[in-house]
């Protein structure tokens, strides 16, 4: 489990109270991953596995697959499993003890 700032469903910072909220972030780590493109993180251009540019790729749920792991473990994840429920994404892994 990895413990960071958490953010809240319009990937704002979570308050309470004018505080910042923290807890495990495991989650919160995968989604991001996955929604954003290489090139958006200014300091780690090549992370982002850009999950929407796999939809309209006949090999896409497979390739998505391969990039998914690819990329949470290069961010320090350590990936069990990965399925496609509906147009649900559940990845099953956590973060060693960083």
């Amino acid at each position: 489990m990895i413990q960071d700032i958490l953010l809240d469903e319009f990937n704002d910072l979570a308050d309470e109270g004018g505080d910042f909220v923290t807890g495990d972030s495991t989650g919160q780590h995968f989604k991001l991953l996955l929604s954003t493109n290489k090139g958006d993180w200014k300091h780690a251009p090549y992370v982002g596995i850009g999950l929407q540019n796999f939809l309209n790729d006949e090999q896409g749920l497979q390739n998505s697959r391969f990039e998914i792991k690819k990329q949470c473990e290069t961010d320090g994840a350590i990936i069990d499993n990965i399925t496609f429920v509906g147009d649900k994404i559940n990845i099953k892994g956590n973060y060693e003890n960083n």
